[in-house]
């Protein structure tokens, strides 16, 4: 379930600021769980604030800028090398293991399309 917008989450705290009604009350106005009403009270007066924050992966990526550099050199290189080829490469050159998919991941993110011409 997607998080409520920030607008919305703006609104009920007004509301509640403006002594609009009890929470129960505001939940019902907003159609949202009465829950979600106190854990905005409650983030607004810790935070002073309830817009919701971009949540950042705790976990660093194995495949950083220089590894990006690496896997583009390695396909300018040779255009039809497979993915298990680049993993076993990036393996060599910076001793870090990664799957087939996180070499997919970031070919992708790179705008990198692993399409090879066929010859028919």
């Amino acid at each position: 379930m997607n998080a409520y917008s920030n607008d919305l989450r703006q609104k009920i705290i007004e509301s509640w600021l403006d002594n609009e009604g009890k929470p129960a009350e505001l939940a019902t106005r907003f159609k949202v769980h009465v829950a979600t009403i106190y854990r905005y009270i409650n983030l607004f007066r810790d935070k002073g604030s309830v817009k919701k924050e971009n949540k950042i992966s705790k976990r660093p990526r194995k495949i950083d800028g220089g590894g990006d550099q690496f896997l583009s050199q390695q396909i300018q290189k040779k255009p039809e090398v497979t993915l298990e080829e680049l993993k076993q490469k990036f393996f060599k050159k910076f001793g870090i293991s990664v799957t087939l998919k996180t070499i997919s991941r970031h070919l992708k993110e790179m705008n990198i399309t692993r399409k090879k011409n066929s010859i028919c």
